[in-house]
């Protein structure tokens, strides 16, 4: 079984595009006719704490319904999905587990284990279990973006692009899917054509911040910071939380040898306080002034990395902080520096 990270955006993006078809079948349940059975009521309540994300309470409402019912399989099914959202995924597959032995022909089952095991890392057993959902229903496009999103992980994108076209057999205009592809094309550097996918997101949705985004993130990979600019500065306009668009501006304007200006990008970001991006604003901002030649305030910014980070970014910084004080001892001059040596 192979184990890889699970921490990319695309990935992440996917892993929300199942979670949130399996919450709004849910919600199909707010329609019911729900009769006096104790069985279908308690169903109905563990569903909604499961829609308002109280995993634990849920969890034990559908256990109520499995005493009552040890083949009700739906109920088997929230379970295990209310233990994949705690992150629990072990315990998650096992109820998938035993709610396929009740039901083999329920391709949401599948769907949902699939998006356990890529979450736990099984990438290659998450492809397996997508591919008995396809074999069910070739239809399911849930299990075809899985199947994806797994084959990513493993590098293996030729074979993730060949499953999301089959998506597109089915949804011509599936925003995600064409997202999916556009990503795909650029990790296999066919730059142009993914330019051409993330076009067709934002022509039916102008609005669509991870198509602007991968857009600039292409251009910026073919070398071509003018375009790239011009995507990250549509998302500062669209965008509530714009700090991933001036980290980025920031990096394109270092790239640029524009020091100052990739400073003022950084510092916008910072002012705008998201713990989530503090590491890399703050990196953002020690280069820069280091390039700058302003070494004590750039000594400062790597402190406060180093102090707060752990592992590898903690490591990073402390090495950043050794290079910074030996330009200082040399009394070395603003531009033409060259970042500190990997150890």
């Amino acid at each position: 079984m192979t184990n890889t990270k699970t921490d990319t955006p695309e990935f992440e993006q996917a892993a929300n595009a199942l979670a949130n078809e399996t919450d709004s079948t849910l919600e199909t349940l707010e329609d019911a006719i729900v009769s006096e059975s104790p069985e279908l009521y308690t169903y109905k309540t563990g569903s909604k704490l499961l829609m308002a994300g109280q995993y634990h309470a849920s969890i034990k409402e559908f256990e109520r319904v499995l005493e009552l019912n040890p083949q009700h399989w739906e109920s088997l099914n929230c379970k295990g999905f209310a233990f994949m959202k705690m992150g629990r995924y072990n315990e998650a597959i096992e109820s998938f587990n035993s709610a396929y032995k009740i039901n083999p022909r329920e391709t949401s089952i599948l769907t949902n284990k699939g998006l356990a095991l890529s979450l736990n890392g099984l990438f290659q057993d998450a492809i397996d279990t997508f591919n008995i959902a396809i074999q069910v229903d070739p239809n399911c496009i849930e299990a075809y973006n899985g199947k994806a999103v797994a084959l990513q992980k493993l590098y293996q994108f030729k074979d993730a692009l060949a499953a999301l076209e089959n998506v597109l057999k089915i949804d011509p205009d599936r925003v995600d899917t064409l997202l999916s592809i556009g990503v795909t094309l650029q990790k296999l550097k066919l730059f142009d054509k993914a330019i051409e996918y993330f076009n067709k997101v934002i022509k039916i949705d102008g609005k669509n911040i991870q198509a602007w985004n991968a857009k600039g993130i292409t251009y910026h990979m073919m070398e071509n910071p003018d375009k790239a600019m011009e995507c990250f500065q549509k998302i500062i306009k669209l965008s509530k939380n714009p700090i991933p668009a001036y980290i980025s501006i920031g990096y394109v304007y270092q790239k640029k040898g524009q020091f100052l200006k990739a400073l003022e990008a950084y510092e916008k970001a910072a002012a705008l306080n998201n713990n989530r991006y503090q590491h890399k604003t703050f990196e953002g901002i020690g280069s820069c002034l280091t390039k700058l030649g302003k070494f004590e305030q750039a000594s400062e910014y790597y402190q406060r990395i180093a102090d707060r980070e752990q592992g590898p970014k903690k490591f990073a910084a402390e090495r950043s902080l050794r290079f910074v004080n030996k330009l200082k001892l040399k009394g070395a001059k603003p531009d033409g520096m060259t970042p500190p040596p990997a150890e």
